[in-house]
């Protein structure tokens, strides 16, 4: 399962169709500490963590900063239209599988996801 995160409701439903089109399955939120705490009480359900970088209550770096200290070998895509200079110096390559610079089209997600979902 893939668990969605980005506290704008209309890009976490769009992805969500996007990637359950591709056969795919799909956990969204748009608050990420909800988010935590699902990933916290189910971590094995979730081959793939996609989240946002500018959110409320908990920003993306955080965020994955607590899910990988639940469960240390999920995957993890971060996406933003800002920030993403300073992403990489946030975390170390083995952290994060990819940065995403929205806007992103369905396809290149799709594309994307497919590609660490089934390696």
């Amino acid at each position: 399962m893939i668990l969605i995160v980005d506290d704008d409701y209309d890009i976490v439903l769009l992805m969500k169709l996007s990637l359950e089109k591709a056969g795919l399955s799909v956990s969204y939120f748009t608050d990420p500490l909800m988010a935590l705490d699902t990933f916290r009480q189910t971590p094995s359900n979730y081959d793939l963590v996609i989240s946002d970088i500018r959110m409320p209550h908990l920003n993306g770096y955080e965020f994955v900063r607590q899910i990988k200290m639940i469960r240390r070998d999920v995957k993890v895509i971060l996406m933003s239209a800002f920030e993403l200079m300073d992403a990489p110096n946030s975390f170390s390559n083995s952290d994060i599988e990819k940065f995403l610079e929205e806007p992103i089209t369905l396809h290149k997600l799709n594309d994307t996801v497919l590609e660490y979902v089934r390696s």
